[in-house]
């Protein structure tokens, strides 16, 4: 665990309830409720982000592993009493698998939700709720959404899949092992990380086989402020569409060189009993991710993102000692301004969530660092 930056609050106990505090007034659902961009149901437009998905097998990203891409729109709103947030989906066809109706005016396919305020998935504590530990399921099957201010949302599993879908899987886990084993075999286990920066933002990830636990695949996102009246004709080609800046070298170790930087960062953390609190903010140092590390991936996106994921989620060994959780990174440079941003995720060796870092840096020398853009179908 980090210990809080000299300067904050002093001991535990004030940082635990700074943290509480904002963990119940500043989570997701608060952010839309008081963004201008999103609109209460019914009303005449929608707002949210739209632009183009990926989806590629195994831990490539290239023409020969793209195994599906599409373009499409999420949009978020709430109820007129503002007990719950809306969720909207548009998207073209992507084949066999696409969800929801087609509309009549467009063709596209088109999803509708709502949660209530109260739901867990909103909550940022990764302790299952009464509700969700009726339905006795393992915690890697329930879905979190934590926000960090407005550069960051997470999308994420209280726990990582059970060592294996054999009898007694997690037994010794203060949450309820699966009652069906046969449960794993062929579910996935995925999170999302979302990186806002202005009116662009990127989502990325990947997908793992709950069962066999080895990364199947990985989908990325680069998405764009829209607004939209739902009643009429959708037209992708009318949508902010800019251009693709080049992947990152294959050389992380150049991604930072040039000149001099400056990096800060802030933690995240769940204690055991799935409460979320947060570290001070202190300086960082940039340690690229090792492209020799055979346990782990990593993958170059278009537009100067990135995602380091392992090759396979580790499985806890009893008695070997110390041993190390999964590491997760997504990254990469901002549009709008001249800085490199990433998040690492972290899950206990227990396999449950740990900590949630943000880290921002920037160049101190006058040289521009950020990509050159390149012509959208560019490869």
């Amino acid at each position: 665990m980090v210990e809080p930056e000299k300067g904050q609050a002093d001991g535990v106990l004030q940082l635990q309830q700074s943290f509480t505090q904002l963990s119940i007034e500043e989570n997701w659902a608060t952010i839309i409720l008081k963004s201008p961009r999103f609109f209460v149901k019914g009303s005449e437009n929608l707002g949210g982000f739209g632009g183009q998905w990926y989806f590629h097998k195994g831990d490539q990203c290239d023409e020969a592993s793209l195994e599906k891409t599409f373009r499409a729109l999420r949009c978020y709103g709430f109820t007129e009493d503002k007990s719950a947030l809306t969720f909207h989906f548009f998207h073209e066809s992507s084949g066999q698998g696409s969800k929801g109706t087609a509309r009549p005016q467009d063709g596209l396919f088109e999803t509708f939700t709502q949660k209530s305020l109260q739901d867990p998935y909103l909550s940022c504590s990764m302790a299952l709720s009464s509700e969700e530990l009726a339905e006795n399921r393992h915690p890697c099957f329930f879905w979190r959404a934590i926000p960090y201010e407005r550069d960051f949302l997470i999308r994420m599993a209280p726990s990582l899949p059970p060592e294996s879908a054999g009898v007694g899987a997690a037994s010794s886990s203060p949450h309820p092992s699966l009652t069906d084993p046969l449960a794993l075999v062929n579910a996935t286990w995925a999170f999302e990380v979302f990186i806002d920066d202005g009116k662009t933002r990127w989502s990325a990830g990947p997908i793992y086989g709950a069962h066999s636990r080895r990364l199947m695949s990985n989908f990325h996102t680069q998405e764009h402020v829209i607004t939209i009246k739902p009643a009429e004709p959708i037209s992708f080609d009318a949508l902010p569409q800019p251009k693709l800046r080049p992947k990152l070298s294959a050389a992380p170790a150049a991604w930072m060189s040039g000149g001099r930087w400056r990096g800060s960062m802030q933690e995240v953390i769940w204690d055991e009993e799935g409460e979320q609190y947060r570290t001070g903010w202190r300086p960082a140092v940039w340690r690229a991710p090792d492209p020799y590390n055979a346990d782990h991936r990593l993958i170059r996106y278009e537009d100067a993102m990135y995602g380091y994921y392992p090759a396979k989620l580790r499985t806890l060994q009893p008695g070997r000692g110390r041993q190390v959780g999964s590491r997760f990174e997504v990254g990469g440079w901002m549009r709008n301004v001249n800085e490199f941003r990433r998040v690492i995720l972290y899950y206990s060796p227990e396999g449950y969530a740990q900590s949630l870092t943000v880290e921002y840096y920037q160049p101190m020398t006058a040289e521009p660092a950020i990509p050159e853009e390149q012509p959208v179908n560019s490869s």
